[in-house]
């Protein structure tokens, strides 16, 4: 009688597929918000970074998925295989928003935008002559603190 490799129980293998496409769909959104989308901010070396991880763990998940439908996948042997391929795509998405995270802290999307916003605010208060001068004081004040704080995350990039 030939040897019959031990198959997984029944229910394992669709349990894992609806965890695969969850997981899938979570991913896409999250490539979507930070690839697209300009809540996300402006582009950094970390925020391409975490895009481009992502997009390997989207892709070794498509490819789990479909070793996942493989009639083989029922095999322990071969299960296991794929287990070990979506803990690889698991760890990428968390690397990946884990960098996301920093990126957006780190930068400060927003910090651009606010400052460039001061700056203009503070250029229209210089043709105004009924504006006081301790309102133009306190634009000169914020756009230097903001411009110190550009510079001093430009220096750690």
């Amino acid at each position: 009688m030939p040897f019959e490799e031990p198959k997984i129980p029944t229910g394992y293998r669709q349990g894992f597929i609806t965890a695969i496409t969850v997981l899938l769909t979570a991913s896409l959104l999250f490539f979507r918000y930070a690839a697209f989308e300009p809540g996300s901010g402006d582009w950094t070396r970390l925020g391409a970074v975490s895009v481009s991880l992502l997009g390997i763990s989207i892709f070794i998940q498509l490819f789990t998925l479909w070793r996942a439908l493989q009639p083989d996948d029922e095999r322990k042997r071969v299960y296991k295989i794929t287990l070990r391929w979506f803990a690889s795509a698991v760890l990428l998405l968390i690397g990946s928003f884990a960098i996301h995270l920093v990126a957006t802290l780190v930068y400060g999307p927003r910090l651009a935008q606010i400052c460039d916003r001061l700056n203009g605010f503070q250029e229209n208060l210089k043709g105004r002559d009924a504006d006081s001068e301790e309102v133009r004081a306190e634009f000169r004040a914020l756009v230097e603190q903001c411009r110190a704080l550009k510079d001093h995350i430009e220096e750690k990039d």
